[in-house]
């Protein structure tokens, strides 16, 4: 590749003093076959590297769906559920916006704040309909959701952070809870609501 390209600037550097002369530059078929030639070289340079470069990223994913199966088996404690699981999460991000990574991460960490199997898709939904909405990130929205569901409350900073995000959570929680909007943000930032 190096001597290609140091062929291609010898090339470019002499035309470039020739038109200084103002000199016709002759096209003879030699020219030509050794630039095609070079191009042709350049262009299997170029198919070697992308194949190459496939071929990693495709080791790397194999890698990276092996290391998937083995996180969900040891949070369902099998590996037929977490096959299982993850193909049902699968054919989940093909229905969204989500990648199978995102939808991956936010259904391991659903399980790793003790959802059960048979509800992290739903929960997912839910939370992937408001990240879709709002345009908060979706792992995000799910670590703050898994979080309240572990601490059995939601923080201050989890408020701040989905109200940040265009998500209504202090009305809501103010209707929901029958209390004034003002109440909401205090019990908030004392962690009192549960």
């Amino acid at each position: 590749f190096n001597k290609a390209a140091s062929k291609v600037q010898q090339l470019k550097t002499k035309i470039a003093e020739l038109r200084k002369k103002k000199i016709e530059i002759p096209v003879s078929k030699k020219t030509t076959s050794g630039i095609s030639s070079l191009i042709t070289q350049l262009g299997a340079i170029g198919l070697a590297t992308g194949i190459i470069s496939l071929g990693k990223s495709m080791i790397k994913l194999g890698a990276d769906m092996e290391q998937t199966e083995v996180q969900f088996g040891v949070l369902l404690k099998s590996t037929v559920k977490a096959k299982a699981m993850i193909a049902d999460l699968s054919e989940f991000a093909a229905k969204t916006p989500f990648t199978p990574i995102q939808v991956n991460k936010a259904g391991k960490s659903f399980l790793a704040f003790g959802f059960q199997a048979s509800e992290v898709k739903d929960k997912l939904s839910a939370v992937g309909d408001i990240a879709a909405a709002t345009g908060k990130d979706f792992n995000e929205l799910a670590l703050i959701f898994g979080k309240a569901k572990t601490q059995g409350q939601i923080m201050g900073e989890d408020i701040n952070q989905l109200t940040e995000a265009g998500i209504p959570i202090i009305d809501e929680l103010a209707k929901v809870l029958g209390k004034p909007v003002n109440q909401i943000k205090k019990l908030g930032s004392e962690g009192k609501l549960t």
